[in-house]
Parts: C-alpha cells; sequence; structure tokens
C-alpha cells in the first residue's frame, strides 16, 4: 500500500526499499514504484530472514538492486544527501530502522 501510494505521487524522485518479510503485497507495490519510475531496492537473500517477499520482488522484476543492509544503508544516506562518514548519528538512525523494520516482521521487538 505503501509503495502504491508513493509511485502516484513522487514516482522518478523516490526510493523504496523491501525488507525482509512474507507474502507479496510489498513486492508488487515495489513493482508499481519501479515501474513509476522510481529507484528499487532488496534485501539481499544471504542476510534476509525470510526471503518470500524479496523473492517475489526479485521474481517480479521489481528490483533496480539487491544488496546487503549495509550496502542499503550507504544508498539512504546518498539519497537522503549525507556523507556516509560525514555524519554518524544518521547512520545509526537508518540501522536502527533497518533493525526495528526486521525486529517488527517478526514480532521480536
Amino acid at each position: 500500500m505503501l509503495f502504491n501510494s508513493l509511485s502516484g505521487h513522487a514516482g522518478t524522485s523516490s526510493l523504496g526499499i523491501l525488507l525482509t518479510g512474507m507474502c507479496d503485497d510489498g513486492a508488487s507495490g515495489l513493482l508499481a514504484l519501479k515501474q513509476a519510475g522510481g529507484h528499487t531496492v532488496i534485501q539481499d537473500e544471504a542476510s534476509a530472514r525470510i526471503w518470500g517477499m524479496l523473492k517475489s520482488a526479485k521474481e517480479l522484476g521489481a528490483a533496480n538492486q539487491e544488496l546487503s543492509p549495509s550496502e542499503i544503508v550507504r544508498i539512504m544516506m546518498k539519497a537522503a544527501g549525507v556523507g556516509i562518514f560525514d555524519c554518524q548519528i544518521h547512520r545509526r538512525i537508518v540501522l536502527r530502522t533497518i533493525v526495528l523494520a526486521e525486529c517488527s516482521d517478526h514480532a521480536t521487538l
């Protein structure tokens, strides 16, 4: 739902990142975002706890890139216009966001 909404409003200026999860709702939304001209990223299989939704996204061709969490942090920092080594507090916030997203997916928060 989020990616579908973003695709209709931000299109080419958007960045969609899909992390570990089940089902395929995020995959179809990511595809819509990519088709609208957004840049799309999925977490790589090696670091994903659950590959289901990511596998669906990959099979749909919804991802421009498949990256590790550390590489995802770099692309987020670049998109935000923050140098990766310029501001360590932003890096910690982004890393915590990724960890919280993964934890909430597994209800282990």
